[in-house]
């Protein structure tokens, strides 16, 4: 799965999902192997693992609860910012994190 299909899956989440936290871990982690009894942090379920993702430099700030007008079912907005700000949104805080962190991300590979 490339990087904006990771975004793409995140977007059209409807609630936390292990399978997209694994996802999530092996793009962060390129893969690495863990051992047998590791599992990924619950990025998708935990604001503050989903924080674990924002990129050195970056903030993170303004969690809200709203509608987003493209899509309805998201009801959580965020946005990081460094030195402009990015928003986004997903059906929780955490997954509505993730996608921003995850832009920020590649952002910063460019």
């Amino acid at each position: 799965m490339t990087h904006d299909e990771l975004i793409a899956a995140l977007e059209a989440a409807e609630g936390p999902s292990r399978r997209l936290d694994e996802l999530i871990d092996c793009e962060v982690n390129w893969c690495a192997p863990m051992p047998d009894s590791a599992e990924p942090p619950h990025y998708t379920a935990s604001i503050d693992a989903a924080l674990t993702l924002v990129p050195g430099g970056f903030q993170a700030f303004c969690l809200t609860v709203t509608e987003a007008p493209e899509n309805p079912r998201h009801k959580c907005g965020v946005v990081i910012a460094h030195p402009f700000s990015r928003d986004s949104f997903g059906a929780t805080p955490a997954i509505a994190l993730c996608i921003a962190a995850l832009k920020a991300r590649k952002e910063t590979k460019s």
